[in-house]
């Protein structure tokens, strides 16, 4: 059911018309780094988990432990950086996730219409 469901939202991207507009202006091998990314709404590199599946398999906390382990295995300081700027990265989609939750939850506790107050 997952695959169709993200068939569907690929189909329905790639014809929404910044996705289209965004097309004419990549390159062939920007177009190919950017084809699996799965973003809310919009295809844009900035907003987008490119192996988003690992994200959803894995966890996010499961990932900075990989590449708190990959760090100590490093002496390259460019690879070090990149990895200490991938934990930070997914440290702020932690408080993302965190400050949305708690918006929810206040939402819904002062929500009147309980279908609405279910939703949420």
């Amino acid at each position: 059911m997952f695959e169709d469901d993200e068939t569907n939202l690929k189909a329905y991207l790639s014809n929404d018309p910044f996705n289209v507009e965004l097309d004419r202006s990549l390159t062939e091998q920007e177009k190919l780094a950017t084809k699996e990314m799965l973003c809310i709404g919009k295809r844009v590199t900035g907003h987008a988990v490119p192996d988003f599946s690992r994200v959803i398999r894995k966890g996010v906390l499961n990932i900075i432990d990989e590449i708190e382990g990959y760090k100590k295995m490093q002496m390259d300081r460019e690879k070090i950086l990149f990895s200490d700027a991938c934990e930070i990265s997914l440290n702020a989609l932690i408080d993302y996730a965190k400050r949305y939750s708690a918006l929810v939850l206040e939402m819904a506790q002062n929500e009147k219409d309980p279908k609405r107050k279910s939703e949420l």
